[in-house]
């Protein structure tokens, strides 16, 4: 220990992480003042690799102490030299897939490995604590990190934890102590890339000192020079080990604006703070031992800084320029509607407290209340008819302010808006922003089908209006103009075009140029007469109880149409209360319970109206008695159970399947909310339903 292994006789540095191996052949026994178990102690506590062998008339015990564990990898016994031959290989291939001592704290080693092979590490340092951070960057190729507290040549299989070849910044984070308290090793083993030679990664081992790795802390932007950030940090016990802790800022992680107190490892500010210029910084602090060099490691803080409210709000467009067209030629035809959008304005408030709850004013230039603005939205629109012809000033200078929660107010936006006078050309006035489609019958009388109201200004353009058609349809319509309309007609039969669609825009054309201004399309469909629909009763009678289960079925109406198209059901009247609902089946009209019958009312005469939106609905009327009973709630009893011949009020013609009121079962079931369960008289595990007094 003191004589071959130093530096001064050839052993590598520590922190070049070579693994240490000692060879020993002996073929007797120790000088009787010489004990090899001390000696050989000692070296394994340093990470020495001992191989012991013996050979020939050796003394068993003392080889045995002095092999290093697993005793079955480093102990061999020869019958003599020769035999030496014989191990050559296999203790040559144990050498190589030793582990290297490796130092903690901090230290970065640079590991070379080739495809298809791996290099091995153990951790060491006399004060260990219970978890260690292992962090691997790769500089050439790609490598693989395999850390373990149990297997001394760790693999992806076996391992407690593995970074593979697609993180270059690998980091693992590995606790020693096993589910019996008991503390394992740091083995590590950093294999290359299996497709490429000469892989270099960069490997350090650090101990996790800090009770918390990662720390997450908020501080106001607010907060005063000098102020705290973070309180002292907790700290890790490491076993049969007091140390004595010094903090410091890791270079990298200190642009200035925070000090660290070496001796507690508080933090606290350098600098004022600022939350719109840096909402959060990342702290790297070290912690170290003052007199183990080994016992190193280091936390994260995050440290956030949160929002005072500080910061006035900003408009993004601080000055708008608009042409806005009058709306009205003074005889009331509207180009423009009162709600149009002119501009929307928008601010934005560094501030995050203050950046949801902005809220928008018209300051000034809005005398004649012309337009408004949306105080949440900043959306500017036009509230009031606008007429060119009556305005003495035609500019408008509009000006909207922004604040904000905690009272920031920002310089105004400027909006001049500037009211135009035009000639607008004639267009349709009754436009519809959906494309308006009409079912036509195949007997469809030839002539009139829709007529276009055409609006103009005070310069009354002469127009005249023309027809577009799909070629299926081109024949079958005409349009004609007619004062201020445009009239759309047939022309002829349209049965040939049962079944089909035919599109047709009308267009407005100026007769000075022939120019397009304005157009309005329509879409035809053509279809056999449409046949209504029909109930297959005109009258139904049906009673319910007054404590009727919510949703139960009331009645299924049958209804059907002879053309298969779809239904729609409605209560046209009697529903009082809205104590019924119905919905459409695919059989026809289904009505429920949708709430309690009112306590004065014993009948309900409702009206259901069906139809297929193309022809007259069809009717039909459902009287519904309300009783008082017990409601016919689902069946609690088992399928071979039958109705109960000593209930109380047996009557055979009134044993409703659905109903558990005289029904017995093997189990206690649900009377429901009028009924009262009980037990059958010698059968003290068969249950029935009566009703509740005054139910019958």
């Amino acid at each position: 220990e003191n004589q071959v292994f130093t530096l001064d006789g050839g052993m590598r540095a520590f922190a070049e992480a070579i693994p240490r191996v000692l060879i020993v052949l002996t073929d007797g026994r120790s000088n009787p003042t010489f004990e090899p178990y001390e000696a050989a102690k000692a070296l394994h506590d340093k990470g020495i690799h001992v191989f012991a062998i013996g050979v020939g008339s050796f003394y068993p015990p003392e080889v045995e102490a002095m092999a290093s564990q697993p005793k079955d990898r480093h102990l061999f016994e020869l019958e003599d030299g020769d035999a030496l031959r014989k191990i050559a290989g296999a203790l040559s291939y144990d050498v190589c897939e030793l582990a290297a001592p490796f130092p903690t704290g901090g230290t970065k080693v640079r590991v070379g490995v080739d495809k298809d092979d791996a290099r091995f590490f153990n951790a060491k340092c006399d004060q260990l604590s219970k978890k260690v951070v292992v962090e691997s960057q790769d500089k050439k190729g790609h490598t693989r990190l395999h850390v373990s507290a149990s297997e001394v040549n760790p693999s992806q299989l076996r391992s407690d934890g593995s970074v593979g070849l697609e993180e270059s910044d690998k980091i693992i984070h590995l606790n020693r102590e096993d589910d019996n308290g008991l503390l394992g090793n740091v083995n590590i083993a950093v294999e290359g890339d299996p497709g490429e030679d000469g892989n270099v990664a960069e490997l350090s081992v650090f101990q996790e000192v800090f009770v918390e790795f990662l720390r997450s802390v908020s501080v106001p932007e607010d907060v005063r020079v000098g102020g705290d950030v973070s309180s002292p940090p907790n700290m890790s016990v490491i076993p049969n080990f007091e140390p004595q802790w010094e903090f410091s800022l890791d270079p990298g992680f200190d642009d200035g604006t925070f000090a660290l107190d070496a001796a507690t490892g508080q933090l606290t500010t350098k600098v004022t703070l600022d939350r719109e210029k840096t909402p959060r910084y990342l702290v790297k602090i070290w912690a170290s031992d003052k007199n183990v060099d080994c016992v190193r490691g280091y936390q994260l803080l995050d440290v956030s800084v949160s929002d005072v409210g500080d910061s006035a709000p900003v408009f993004k467009q601080k000055e708008w320029i608009v042409d806005w067209a009058e709306d009205s030629d003074g005889e009331g035809r509207r180009r423009r509607d009162v709600g149009d959008v002119v501009v929307t304005v928008e601010a934005t408030d560094s501030d995050s407290n203050d950046a949801d709850c902005l809220t928008y004013k018209l300051e000034n230039g809005n005398d004649d209340r012309l337009f408004s603005l949306a105080e949440k939205t900043g959306v500017l629109t036009q509230a009031r008819p606008i007429n060119y012809e009556t305005m003495s000033n035609h500019k408008v200078d509009l000006e909207i302010v922004a604040r904000d929660c905690s009272g920031g107010v920002s310089d105004p936006a400027n909006i001049r808006i500037t009211i135009t006078d035009t000639d607008e050309m004639p267009y349709f006035s009754d436009r519809v922003d959906a494309e308006p489609e009409i079912v036509l019958q195949k007997s469809q009388a030839i002539g009139s089908l829709e007529s276009f109201a055409v609006a103009d200004d005070a310069a009354k353009n002469a127009f005249e209006c023309k027809l577009q058609v799909e070629d299926s349809g081109t024949s079958y319509f005409s349009v004609q103009t007619s004062g201020a309309a445009c009239g759309l007609s047939t022309t002829r039969d349209v049965t040939p075009l049962v079944g089909s669609s035919v599109r047709v825009t009308v267009q407005l054309v100026t007769t000075a140029d022939g120019k397009v201004v304005d157009e309005i399309a329509t879409t035809f469909s053509v279809i056999d007469s449409n046949s209504a629909p029909e109930f297959a009763d005109d009258a139904y009678l049906v009673s319910v109880a007054r404590r009727e289960p919510i949703g139960s079925v009331v009645l299924n109406a049958a209804a059907t149409d002879v053309d298969g198209d779809d239904l729609a059901c409605s209560i046209f009247s009697g529903n009082t209360g809205g104590v019924f609902a119905v919905e459409s089946t695919p059989e026809g009209c289904r009505v429920t319970v949708a709430s309690t019958p009112s306590p004065v009312l014993d009948k309900y005469t409702l009206r259901l109206e069906v139809t297929d939106k193309a022809s007259d609905p069809a009717f039909s009327t459902l009287t519904v008695n309300v009783e008082e009973r017990c409601p016919l709630v689902g069946d609690g009893c088992t399928p071979d159970s039958a109705c109960a011949t000593d209930a109380p009020g047996y009557d055979e013609s009134k044993c409703n399947p659905a109903d558990p009121v005289g029904k017995q079962c093997s189990e206690r079931i649900d009377c429901g909310e009028n009924g009262l369960c009980r037990t059958v008289e010698g059968k003290p595990t068969t249950y029935v339903c009566d009703c509740a007094p005054g139910f019958f």
